[in-house]
């Protein structure tokens, strides 16, 4: 199963190197890493461009979406997985999601709980939801009052998986 992480950011230039680095150090590392330098006006691509194994795509319209959507179109893997430039991966993360993807084929969609590491928090609970003939299974806090389809800061879908899951219409189980 080929991994392609994307980053998109803009004006991450202060924090990218240390998430780019946290998934070159992982047990699984990806196929691909890419980098949608979103109309940055700081640094952001060249630091981005310094890294080994990196691939800078630049995108000039401003915005999450397209972002996102530049990063989906450029990305070759069967798992797209998405981090903010602010983020750091744990370093068995991508080998738990691969396991979890291969375990359950019907499973479309995949996002994770994260902890801030400039602070303590104890995270929460789970929540499913359901596709026509598949499932995703969404972990995030326990209070969280979001569709179940919401996508958060570290979240993976397959390439196919349907616009309903990311536009957040899918019915929690």
């Amino acid at each position: 199963m080929r991994i392609s992480v994307i980053i998109c950011a803009h004006n991450e230039a202060r924090y990218l190197s240390s998430c780019l680095y946290s998934l070159l150090a992982q047990s699984r590392p990806p196929e691909e890493i890419l980098v949608i330098n979103n109309a940055s006006t700081d640094a952001t691509g060249a630091v981005a461009a310094q890294v080994p194994g990196v691939r800078v795509v630049d995108e000039p319209r401003k915005g999450l979406v397209v972002a996102r959507e530049t990063g989906r179109h450029s990305a070759t893997g069967d798992l797209l997985v998405y981090i903010d430039a602010d983020c750091r991966a744990p370093l068995t993360w991508l080998a738990l999601v691969e396991r979890r993807f291969e375990r359950d084929p019907r499973l479309l969609a995949l996002s994770g709980p994260y902890r801030f590491y400039d602070w303590d928090w104890p995270g929460g609970g789970q929540l499913w939801c359901r596709v026509p003939g598949r499932q995703a299974l969404v972990h995030g806090r326990r209070d969280l009052r979001r569709s179940a389809g919401e996508t958060g800061r570290r979240s993976v879908p397959r390439p196919d998986a349907p616009r309903l899951v990311h536009a957040g219409v899918a019915t929690p189980v």
